[in-house]
């Protein structure tokens, strides 16, 4: 079975307008401030992709607080939610990727994994974990099984996505996962994307 696959139009068919208008509402944006506002404090990242972007919530959050963000996404109703930012990109597809490997210093994905078909999890995994240089950060949140949404193909406990993500250089920091869970969580604000807070797990690239 082919470990990747390239279909836009497919993703352009399943995540329409309405899904992606949805994705920058302002109660979305306020969520993924506090959100953004986290990591640029912990980890102060100066590049930092988002892949599964939709409309790019957290690529604009992050460019308030100054940092030099883009997003990827797979559908093409997401790139004219912030012009310019957001590149279109099959996330199950290995070549042509329009970002340059291991030029950022922080990757983010959250609500995204869980849509990628267990066949090309590997694929996405290797694509998010790529994008960081050596001693880079990963945020990554995949939905446990029993969250429903629009094609939740691949909801995972979290070893799953662990061991996979590790098969690729990252190595999980269990004490910022913990740490970065609380301090999202205390901000009332965050409830509106409470999945971001309830699944995400800090990672960092290892030197090879």
């Amino acid at each position: 079975m082919p470990d990747e696959k390239n279909d836009t139009a497919e993703l352009s068919n399943l995540y329409q307008q309405y899904y992606h208008e949805d994705g920058v509402a302002p109660a979305v944006l306020a969520s993924f401030r506090i959100f953004a506002g986290v990591l640029v404090r912990r980890y102060s990242p100066k590049r930092v992709i988002d892949f599964g972007c939709s409309g790019g919530a957290l690529v604009r959050a992050m460019a308030e607080l100054g940092v030099s963000a883009i997003g990827i996404d797979g559908s093409k109703h997401a790139l004219d939610r912030t012009p310019g930012k957001i590149f279109q990109h099959d996330l199950r597809c290995k070549s042509g990727i329009p970002w340059e490997p291991a030029s950022f210093d922080m990757a983010t994905t959250t609500d995204t994994a869980e849509h990628i078909e267990p066949e090309y999890a590997e694929t996405f995994s290797g694509l998010v974990a790529g994008a960081v240089a050596p001693g880079g950060v990963v945020a990554f949140g995949g939905a446990p099984p029993g969250q429903g949404g629009v094609h939740h193909v691949n909801c995972r406990r979290v070893f799953y996505w662990i061991d996979m993500l590790e098969r690729h250089g990252l190595k999980l920091l269990a004490a910022d996962t913990e740490s970065v869970r609380d301090e999202i969580e205390r901000d009332p604000a965050h409830a509106t994307c409470w999945w971001v807070q309830q699944n995400v797990m800090m990672l960092r690239k290892v030197a090879p």
